[in-house]
């Protein structure tokens, strides 16, 4: 268990980074925050710098392939982690109803949204 408790830290540690990232610059594309409006003035260069990175468009050649080979390292580790942390929150803790009900606040939603889009 122990090993499995360090594996899950390390492999947090080495995508938090990038998904902290990625979350942020996610979250302002939801808002067309990196995009110059009609009227407005244009955004900060930087966060459209990493809205670019974010999206990737802008790389090519050698950058282009290390950032895409990065890129599913971290989405491999956070598959990893995420299920290393279910895996522990379901086995070490006595009172598992709390991480069912966790669990299921994120799962039935999703679960709901796609049977009503069949």
């Amino acid at each position: 268990m122990k090993s499995l408790l360090r594996l899950h830290r390390f492999l947090g540690a080495f995508s938090a980074p990038m998904l902290i990232l990625f979350a942020i610059s996610g979250s302002w594309q939801l808002v067309n925050a990196h995009k110059q409006m009609k009227n407005q003035p244009p955004p900060p260069r930087a966060l459209h710098a990493i809205s670019d990175l974010h999206m990737g468009e802008d790389l090519e050649g050698p950058t282009k392939w290390a950032y895409r080979g990065v890129a599913w390292l971290v989405a491999l580790s956070l598959v990893v982690t995420s299920t290393l942390g279910l895996f522990v929150a379901f086995k070490v803790d006595r009172s598992r109803w709390i991480a069912v009900a966790v669990v299921s606040g994120a799962v039935l939603p999703l679960a709901l949204y796609l049977l009503a889009h069949e």
